[in-house]
C-alpha cells in the first residue's frame, strides 16, 4: 500500500515540522504527495 504524503527528512527536522516550527519547505525536508493534505492535518493536530 502506497502513502497518499509522506514527510521526508531527519527525525528532529521531521518532528518540527510536526509541531510547527520549522515550515514544511524547510532545507532537508521531503514532501511527496499530497502536500496539501498534511497541511490540512498539521493545522488540526495538537501534541501535547
Amino acid at each position: 500500500m502506497k502513502a497518499t504524503v509522506v514527510l521526508r527528512g531527519p527525525a528532529t527536522r521531521v518532528l518540527l515540522a510536526f509541531h510547527r516550527r520549522l515550515p514544511l519547505d524547510a532545507p532537508g525536508l521531503d514532501v511527496l504527495g499530497e502536500r496539501e493534505l498534511l497541511e490540512f492535518r498539521l493545522e488540526r493536530a495538537t501534541f501535547g
